[in-house]
């Protein structure tokens, strides 16, 4: 984990300089690459230097692998460039929307062939937003979490989705966390953000998802309170308190949330 982390940081650097670095001025007054040697350029301190985080992140940290630090990448090279403006408003999301439901481990799946999920909501490392548990048909297709009051969201943002495990040798349940998906509300333009299977940490190379799984991100600018009309709900999909289900699901909110934060909230 902090090699991934090591390994993002130093990706965002060596794009900065990609797209900046023309701009540093060199020792002398010379600006990079204005030094020649028989005809030939001169490699100067920033060469050497970005050459050096290239083999350092080739040989040590290794290639980026988790979707959500490949996004943060994108995000920060946008920006540099003014690919991307940023985006200073608010928004709030009303539900998340998936498709295609990962193929569950069999110790997930209840004696009547159902599956227990729900989701948490992150801004920057403080728990927003806890859903119910929703139980679903392991033959539905499509689902909605539910977010009956828009949550009001700005910055980074996390969202990690779990599953529970019944455990037959004791009275509570295991939680796994299946899938989790990191953005930043500066780069948001849409109402509808989708998010594929490649797209989501953990899920990308889980086998038990399929390679049509999505999250759709649903926003609004406004805090409308009228209800969604769901659907892409299953009449068999219900849901369950999560508190009813054990305290020790209740209070699973991960104090410490690893995230990588490239952008203060504006």
């Amino acid at each position: 984990e902090d090699k991934h982390r090591l390994g993002t940081a130093i990706a965002a650097y060596l794009q900065y300089q990609k797209i900046c670095g023309s701009n540093i001025p060199q020792a002398g007054g010379l600006t990079p690459g204005a030094g020649t040697d028989n005809g030939r350029r001169t490699p100067t301190w920033l060469d050497l230097d970005i050459y050096s985080m290239q083999k350092f992140l080739e040989t040590v940290a290794g290639p980026l692998r988790i979707p959500s630090h490949k996004r943060y990448i994108q995000y920060f090279s946008g920006l540099l460039s003014g690919v991307i403006k940023l985006n200073s408003s608010s928004f709030f999301l009303k539900a998340i929307r998936v498709e295609s439901p990962p193929c569950l481990h069999y110790r997930a799946i209840t004696v009547n062939s159902e599956w227990r999920s729900f989701i948490k909501i992150f801004e920057g490392v403080r728990c927003l937003f806890t859903s119910d548990i929703y139980v679903i048909p392991i033959t539905t297709r499509h689902f909605i979490y539910e977010i009956k009051h828009p949550l009001r969201l700005r910055g980074d943002i996390l969202v990690r989705c779990y599953q529970i495990i019944p455990n037959n040798n004791k009275a509570t349940y295991e939680k796994e966390l299946i899938a989790s998906v990191q953005f930043h509300t500066c780069a948001i333009t849409e109402k509808e953000v989708q998010f594929t299977k490649g797209d989501l940490d953990l899920a990308c190379e889980d086998e038990r998802f399929s390679a049509e799984h999505r999250m759709t991100f649903c926003f609004d600018t406004v805090p409308n309170e009228r209800p969604m009309i769901l659907v892409f709900q299953d009449p068999l999909v219900r849901v369950e308190p999560i508190a009813e289900n054990g305290d020790h699901l209740e209070t699973i909110n991960e104090g410490k949330c690893s995230t990588v934060c490239f952008f203060a909230a504006q």
